[in-house]
Protein backbone atom coordinates (compact mmCIF):
# COMPACT_ATOMS: atom_id res chain seq x y z
CA UNK A 1 0.00 0.00 0.00
CA UNK A 2 1.26 3.47 -0.85
CA UNK A 3 -0.45 6.56 0.60
CA UNK A 4 0.08 10.31 0.68
CA UNK A 5 -0.57 11.86 4.09
CA UNK A 6 -1.05 15.59 4.62
CA UNK A 7 -0.93 16.92 8.17
CA UNK A 8 -3.45 19.75 8.14
CA UNK A 9 -3.42 20.05 11.93
CA UNK A 10 -1.45 22.35 14.19
CA UNK A 11 0.70 19.69 15.88
CA UNK A 12 3.17 17.12 14.52
CA UNK A 13 2.04 13.55 13.84
CA UNK A 14 4.07 10.39 14.46
CA UNK A 15 3.83 7.96 11.53
CA UNK A 16 4.57 4.30 12.26
CA UNK A 17 4.80 2.00 9.24
CA UNK A 18 4.31 -1.77 9.62
CA UNK A 19 4.67 -1.64 13.44
CA UNK A 20 8.30 -0.42 13.15
CA UNK A 21 8.52 2.02 16.07
CA UNK A 22 12.31 2.28 15.74
CA UNK A 23 12.21 3.79 12.24
CA UNK A 24 9.12 5.94 12.73
CA UNK A 25 8.67 9.35 11.11
CA UNK A 26 7.46 12.73 12.34
CA UNK A 27 5.17 14.63 9.98
CA UNK A 28 5.22 18.28 10.99
CA UNK A 29 2.14 20.51 10.90
CA UNK A 30 1.47 21.59 7.32
CA UNK A 31 3.75 18.90 5.87
CA UNK A 32 2.87 16.20 3.36
CA UNK A 33 4.67 12.92 2.60
CA UNK A 34 4.24 9.57 0.84
CA UNK A 35 4.51 6.36 2.87
CA UNK A 36 4.64 2.76 1.68
CA UNK A 37 3.68 -0.23 3.82
CA UNK A 38 3.38 -3.98 3.41
CA UNK A 39 5.18 -6.36 1.09
CA UNK A 40 3.41 -6.68 -2.27
CA UNK A 41 5.68 -9.61 -3.21
CA UNK A 42 4.75 -11.68 -0.14
CA UNK A 43 3.45 -15.19 -0.74
CA UNK A 44 0.54 -14.88 1.70
CA UNK A 45 -2.00 -12.09 2.07
CA UNK A 46 -1.27 -11.46 5.77
CA UNK A 47 2.34 -10.52 5.02
CA UNK A 48 1.29 -8.41 2.04
CA UNK A 49 -1.06 -6.18 4.05
CA UNK A 50 0.49 -3.01 5.39
CA UNK A 51 -0.26 -0.95 8.48
CA UNK A 52 0.24 2.80 8.79
CA UNK A 53 -0.48 4.19 12.24
CA UNK A 54 -0.81 7.91 13.03
CA UNK A 55 -0.34 9.38 16.51
CA UNK A 56 -0.76 13.06 17.29
CA UNK A 57 2.22 14.51 19.15
CA UNK A 58 2.19 17.44 21.55
CA UNK A 59 -1.50 17.17 22.29
CA UNK A 60 -0.87 17.73 25.99
CA UNK A 61 -1.64 14.14 26.99
CA UNK A 62 0.34 13.13 30.08
CA UNK A 63 0.67 9.48 31.12
CA UNK A 64 -0.24 8.59 34.69
CA UNK A 65 2.98 7.78 36.59
CA UNK A 66 1.28 4.81 38.25
CA UNK A 67 0.16 3.37 34.93
CA UNK A 68 1.42 -0.05 33.86
CA UNK A 69 0.66 0.63 30.17
CA UNK A 70 3.64 0.51 27.85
Amino acid sequence: MKVRIANEGETPVRVIVDHDTVNDHTLDAGAEAVFEAGDPDAADRDSADGVIELRELGAGVVADEGSTDA
